[in-house]
């Protein structure tokens, strides 16, 4: 965000839009009375961290829209969209409207609504090695970057359960990748109680396995990130963005059941 005689330029683009916002609205409700701000709303941005998809930046550019225009009138709102379904979508939420048609419903991604995204998943019979491989195959792509947007995480946990598995492992692996392809090696090696498929134990490793199912391991998984990203009681901070290590502790959690 940019400072210009009280008008702050608020950047969808950024992955840290959100959490200047809330940072500036503090400012603002802290030296009440004073002079009502201005925030402009664009897409783009120039420099910083950035969503790395188009689609991820248009269903900021939402979210961004949705929480300005509640804001008023403690704050003039300019909304310069990028393009004509961007308009059409601010001037429907202006108006009371709540979505605007052919336009999908955008997800306000905070702790409890990724806990929740996870837990209202479908059910999968897809073993859990078939699914973490296809995970590994999903993250791929974006080993250079230094993490994930939450949305873009959500997506790919939802499309492992049909996606392609990778065969083999890289030879170059950042963080994540290394602990996921640990886990991936211990599979074959669990050992099932009882033959209760849902929980297991590997023998002769220092890493147990208690979730042996793709249900199981992302429901911990989703339990553990709440905990681990701070939220508590009605606490709905947002999560914008995962760095590799938080999307490892997801990967943890997940494999612990206790």
């Amino acid at each position: 965000m940019a400072d210009e005689t009280a008008t702050f330029v608020l950047r969808a683009a950024r992955l840290d839009a959100r959490d200047a916002l809330e940072s500036l609205m503090d400012a603002v409700w802290r030296t009440r009375p004073g002079p009502t701000p201005t925030i402009q709303l664009v897409r783009d941005a120039e420099e910083g961290r950035t969503f790395p998809r188009a689609a991820d930046t248009d269903a900021n550019f939402e979210v961004l829209t949705r929480r300005l225009l509640d804001l008023r009138p403690d704050i003039h709102v300019v909304i310069t969209p990028h393009d004509a379904r961007s308009a059409a979508f601010a001037e429907a939420y202006a108006s009371g409207r709540e979505s605007v048609p052919e336009r999908p419903p955008v997800r306000m991604w905070t702790n409890s609504e990724f806990y929740d995204f996870v837990d209202s998943m479908p059910p999968t019979l897809r073993p859990l090695e078939d699914y973490l491989r296809a995970l590994a195959a999903l993250l791929a792509p974006h080993r250079s970057e230094p993490g994930l947007a939450l949305e873009t995480f959500a997506d790919l946990l939802l499309e492992a359960r049909t996606s392609e598995p990778a065969t083999t492992a890289p030879d170059e692996q950042n963080e994540v990748e290394q602990l996921l392809w640990h886990q991936i090696s211990e599979l074959p090696h669990l050992r099932f109680a009882r033959k209760h498929w849902d929980y297991a134990a590997v023998k002769g490793s220092e890493s147990r396995w208690y979730n042996a199912s793709v249900d199981g391991f992302l429901e911990r998984g989703a339990e553990g990130a709440w905990h681990g990203w701070g939220a508590e009681g009605e606490d709905l901070e947002y999560m914008p963005f995962l760095t590799w290590k938080e999307l490892c502790s997801f990967l943890r959690s997940g494999q612990w059941y206790e």
